[in-house]
């Protein structure tokens, strides 16, 4: 039961800090930024082996 007590507001802020990130945007800048990452990765990776 202690151990529950003690993780309960952490679990709480972090929800919370999700929260505003979402409001302010930067989750979906995220999602932009690693959708356009993933996108490269796989070209880069389909000319690392003439690259090389």
């Amino acid at each position: 039961m202690v151990v529950f007590v003690q993780i309960l507001p952490l679990v709480a802020g972090l929800f919370l800090l999700i929260e505003a990130l979402t409001k302010m945007g930067v989750t979906r800048w995220l999602t932009i930024l690693l959708n356009a990452g993933a996108a490269q990765s796989a070209n880069r990776t389909a000319w690392a082996p003439i690259l090389r």
